[in-house]
């Protein structure tokens, strides 16, 4: 078997030369001796040892640590750091170079070899992980299954290929974020989040929704996909990882084409969702703007629409936001869009705007249709709303700027204790 071939970084040559002897003793090669980082980074490129004895104080600009950080980022070699300084300062900045060990001159020949003989089999074990560790991901890279891993706080350490295209999320862009905001699951007839619990995840061992859901990718669309989650426990039967499982459904065409209109709408009240309506409004401005004409876009939020789900329920809510939807679409032209994009938020798209004035009276209309009660099971339910109304190309001529400063006149109106309408002046 062949020798281990060890470098000797140490510029004090008779220490480096007692060191010498004391590794050829123990039945270890020299690969050479070296005085400093500088000529320590050459030897290693042109033939790499097979473990590093590195002095922490050099002659040369850089010192051993320094030395250490940049054959760290070369070359997977182990390095032992030799010093005859051990204070705190020293310790811990060397800790961040991750080393296989720490020897305080001066020492014995039994304890250099037991120091060497150690990092030897910690390295050795180390790359044997990092082997299998690659083989493993390998596999998941390689299988149907989009796998995501995550710790038991949810937080994301692992995404394989499949669910980096899938999701359209980069493991880079969300690596130690919550799961939940790349699995962003409802369930397909009422819209409703279906992401479980990380405590109810690691009591039951095991988690699937058990009906039909639909993914939000990062770009917006919302696919319909099968998945699951289970627990992997330690040796000690301690929860160490959560691992989400989850594929695209493959649909026919009829399936295809309900899906799609799915990924455009809202689930619970048909409208038109986000990804729509901005598709909507870059329409409209494009034609407002060959016509030179205007376009207004009308944010309507309800007031305290968290105290009707309180008090009432989640169904009641429900019952609110489709009425709440109806009574919109109903007072607007076919040619105006109307948009669920938020929560209890609602997004109005009046497009060709010849006489602005006509702005104010919809958004008077929008509150008076709002004014009767919503009926439900016996309950007579009253909601009103703020609204925040920008112009194009007024308040801004792309959607983003008019959805931001629809969002901020509506936001005025709102903590002007609701119920009111605000136009956006910057």
């Amino acid at each position: 078997m062949a020798k281990t071939r060890i470098l000797i970084v140490e510029d004090e040559s008779l220490v480096a030369k007692d060191i010498q002897a004391m590794i050829l003793n123990l039945g270890y090669a020299v690969a050479g001796v070296v005085s400093s980082g500088e000529k320590a980074l050459q030897k290693i490129e042109d033939n790499c040892p097979g473990l590093i004895l590195m002095d922490i104080v050099l002659k040369g600009s850089l010192d051993g640590i320094a030395t250490a950080e940049k054959i760290r980022a070369r070359r997977d070699v182990p390095i032992v750091y030799l010093t005859a300084y051990a204070d705190e300062a020293t310790v811990n900045r060397a800790k961040l170079t991750e080393p296989f060990g720490y020897l305080l001159k001066p020492f014995e020949e039994r304890e250099l070899q037991t120091t060497i003989e150690l990092a030897l089999h910690k390295h050795a074990r180390e790359t044997q992980f990092q082997e299998r560790e690659r083989w493993i991901i390998s596999i998941l890279d390689n299988i149907q299954d989009a796998v995501i891993a995550a710790d038991p706080q949810g937080r994301i350490s692992f995404m394989n290929v499949q669910s980096e295209q899938l999701s359209g999320w980069k493991t880079s862009e969300i690596e130690g974020r919550d799961v939940s905001e790349v699995l962003r699951i409802q369930i397909e007839k009422t819209g409703r989040a279906a992401f479980p619990s990380y405590e109810d995840l690691i009591r039951r061992g095991r988690w699937t929704p058990g009906k039909s859901v639909l993914l939000t990718t990062k770009d917006g669309l919302r696919i319909p996909i099968e998945t699951t989650a289970v627990v992997i426990h330690d040796i000690r039967e301690n929860p160490s990882h959560l691992v989400f499982l989850f594929r695209k459904l493959v649909l026919s065409k009829r399936q295809e084409e309900k899906f799609f209109q799915l990924a455009v709408r809202d689930a619970l009240t048909g409208l038109p969702n986000r990804l729509l309506f901005a598709d909507r409004l870059t329409l409209a401005m494009a034609q407002a703007r060959r016509k030179k004409l205007k376009i207004a876009l009308i944010l309507v939020e309800l007031d305290d629409f968290q105290a009707v789900n309180e008090k009432m329920g989640s169904a009641a809510a429900d019952k609110v936001l489709q009425e709440t939807g109806r009574r919109l679409v109903s007072i607007v032209r076919k040619s105006d869009t109307v948009a669920r994009i938020r929560d209890a938020k609602f997004m109005l798209v009046l497009a060709e705007i010849k006489h602005p004035p006509i702005v104010l009276k919809v958004a008077g209309r929008i509150r008076e249709s709002l004014r009767p009660p919503i009926e439900w099971k016996g309950h007579s339910i009253s909601v009103s709303a703020s609204a925040g109304i920008s112009l194009f190309p007024d308040d801004g001529e792309d959607v983003e700027t008019l959805t931001r400063n629809a969002e901020a006149a509506a936001s005025r109106a709102k903590s002007s204790k609701g119920n009111r309408i605000q136009f956006f002046s910057s």
